[in-house]
């Protein structure tokens, strides 16, 4: 998840529940039973979720979720919040097209070639 973003998390009913105890460090912003929807902040957050019944109580269950910091750098050209394999893949898929380039012309130099993927690498270090 990206800061600002919002995610669902569902958790496999449990007929014998009464209850789905949810926690969060994250924002919620809607609970339905098995069903929670978070939206992510500007930090890694966790959510955890418990059944209970007139038995007793089940074990949370918890899951960290990574928030990474949004990066603008001009290598993201997928436009998440990461610079990876997937942006790089995105700039070779480009290498031979024909029609406008002009977003992977990161040295400006008019075309897409190695200077570009070296400014690539560059950009992903930062």
């Amino acid at each position: 998840m990206c800061a600002g973003t919002s995610a669902t998390f569902t958790v496999v009913a449990d007929e014998n529940a009464t209850d789905y105890n949810w926690q969060t460090t994250g924002t919620t912003s809607m609970v339905n039973e098995n069903t929670i929807e978070i939206l992510a902040g500007a930090q890694d957050f966790f959510i955890s979720i418990q059944t209970s019944n007139e038995c007793g109580s089940s074990n949370y269950l918890t899951r960290t979720i990574s928030v990474p910091d949004t990066n603008t750098s001009s290598a993201n050209f997928n436009g998440d919040c990461l610079i990876n394999d997937d942006d790089l893949l995105l700039l070779l898929d480009q290498f031979g097209c024909l029609n406008n380039c002009d977003a992977f012309d990161l040295n400006g130099d008019g075309y897409i070639g190695v200077e570009d993927v070296i400014l690539f690498i560059e950009f992903s270090a930062q």
